[in-house]
């Protein structure tokens, strides 16, 4: 069973993540991005491997996880669209208050990126307890 599934939704492209906990979301949460992007279900990544990765730091304050979630996917979205970049491995670190995401990028391929997600958005949104760990539902801006 894959960790995702990905909902029909009028112009916009909704999809619900699980994962064990808030870190293993935040990878989910870029594998999904790497998911609508590149149009592959298996969320591997059509990419230039021979280039090497690139980590990129992101720190985000926040008030709470769910802002935290989609303010990180925004993030990744915009080195996604300045750079060409995919992202393909993600190291959080969660304070209290602030986070501190390592994400490795490759460049995309040719023909890697086939669809533009234009952000991550609130509409409908909300983090959920589940008895095996988390459940969220991303609507995509596309």
């Amino acid at each position: 069973m894959s960790p995702f599934r990905v909902i029909d939704h009028t112009s916009d492209i909704a999809v619900v993540i699980e994962a064990c906990d808030r870190e293993e979301l935040l990878s989910e949460g870029a594998r999904v991005l790497c998911h609508i992007l590149t149009g592959n279900r298996k969320g591997t990544v059509p990419c230039d491997m021979e280039g090497r990765m690139r980590w990129r730091r992101i720190r985000i304050g926040f008030n709470n996880f769910d802002s935290l979630f989609i303010d990180f996917l925004n993030c990744v979205l915009k080195i996604v669209d300045m750079c060409g970049y995919l992202p393909v491995s993600v190291v959080p670190r969660l304070g209290a208050r602030r986070a501190v995401v390592k994400v490795g990028f490759v460049k995309a391929g040719q023909g890697g990126i086939v669809r533009e997600i234009k952000a991550a958005t609130h509409h409908n949104y909300s983090v959920r307890k589940t008895p095996s760990g988390l459940s969220t539902t991303v609507t995509f801006d596309v």
